[in-house]
């Protein structure tokens, strides 16, 4: 009986590795937001340094992806619980660690370097995170570093339903401060609000920087690829890189030390 039960086991997973090989359609689950250069929706196309990254390594593996944009709240439940999307993007082993718990998440090697941090107009810079006493986020997205502090209610966090907004609340001085990914800060001001030099990031107050990563439950052998393809085609990777500036604003910052 234990031999008839291996057998099945066993050949379960022949099948199961046998689909997995063979299979070239995948899905992508993408947040539904404008998130310029590094990955942007607009309500029906899906562009942006990631998207070029990840159909040039299916092109070259004969692999075609879709991408479904969904709500951040969402992509992340559908993800963990359903088995409508194969792939999840950005993602990170520390957004909802949670949830994630009991789930096999695979994730790949770096895609980009990030940092999120604090945008001020010039003169609040260097101010210091005592003076500052509201703080604007994107509604989905969590300021790591200064949860402790809202939660004690020291700072008194603002959402706002999208960068541009966020961003003309810092200048308008209706908050003190914006939380934001400073690649995309920096492009909504150069290249969409055509004020470069209204708002700064300071780097003295507390900010994250770490990498946005693929990730799969159901795929592990085509992240492993995708990272071989990271490695084998570095020249490329860095071309897209320097192509939509992803990584400009974060060279001179290392991790935050207070």
């Amino acid at each position: 009986m234990k031999r008839v039960i291996l057998t099945f086991i066993l050949s379960v997973f022949l099948v199961i590795n046998l689909i997995s090989q063979t299979k070239k359609d995948f899905i992508i689950g993408v947040e539904n937001i404008k998130y310029y250069p590094i990955y942007n929706w607009d309500g029906k196309d899906y562009t942006g340094y990631a998207k070029e990254l990840f159909d040039s390594f299916a092109a070259k593996k004969g692999y075609t992806f879709k991408y479904v944009a969904l709500p951040v709240a969402r992509l992340f439940n559908d993800f963990l619980s359903t088995d409508s999307l194969d792939f999840k993007f950005p993602d990170n082993p520390y957004w909802s660690s949670d949830a994630k718990k009991g789930k096999n998440v695979i994730y790949s090697k770096s895609v980009s370097e990030y940092i999120d941090g604090v945008i001020v107009i010039p003169e609040r810079k260097g101010y210091g995170v005592e003076k500052l006493k509201t703080l604007g986020t994107v509604m989905g997205f969590t300021a790591w570093e200064y949860l402790d502090m809202i939660s004690s209610k020291a700072i008194l966090l603002k959402e706002s339903t999208d960068f541009v907004g966020l961003l003309q609340q810092t200048m308008n001085k209706n908050i003190d401060g914006a939380y934001i990914n400073i690649t995309v800060a920096d492009y909504t001001l150069n290249e969409v609000l055509k004020k470069p030099k209204l708002l700064t990031f300071d780097d003295k107050l507390p900010y994250t920087k770490s990498s946005y990563f693929i990730s799969t439950i159901k795929y592990p052998q085509v992240i492993e690829e995708f990272n071989k393809f990271l490695e084998s085609d570095k020249v490329e990777v860095n071309k897209l890189k320097n192509k939509y500036k992803v990584e400009e604003s974060v060279k001179n910052f290392g991790p935050y030390k207070k």
